[in-house]
């Protein structure tokens, strides 16, 4: 996408989404700051089988610091040993930093919208 210039674009596929119905964002392993916490993308990108849910990350890492007395912090990945918040797909996608996109492109029209609120 010749537009974005040098945005950077970190993409995460969640394994276990699919069954779960929620999105992992994983910010401490071996308890040190990962994931979400330290990366330089502007735009985090979690997948699925079905979409692709783009967030604006420092947004995403806001409402998680406004929001951090509520949110739900469980232990998993490789060898139990990351943190990671736990968040419904379903009401993540409400938020105005997040943007569903059907793998299929029905949607895609979304795409420049969400990439203007950068």
């Amino acid at each position: 996408m010749p537009e974005l210039g040098k945005l950077l674009i970190e993409v995460k596929r969640d394994l276990k989404s699919d069954m779960t119905g929620n999105l992992a964002f994983e910010i401490y392993f071996r308890g040190k700051p990962s994931g979400l916490l330290t990366t330089k993308a502007k735009i985090w990108v979690m997948t699925d089988q079905r979409k692709f849910y783009l967030f604006d990350t420092d947004k995403l890492r806001s409402f998680f610091r406004e929001n951090k007395n509520y949110l739900v912090i469980k232990n998993g990945g490789d060898g139990n040993e990351a943190k990671m918040v736990i968040i419904n797909k379903v009401q993540i996608t409400n938020w105005g930093f997040c943007c569903g996109i059907f793998r299929n492109g029905e949607n895609s029209d979304l795409l420049p919208f969400f990439l203007k609120s950068i």
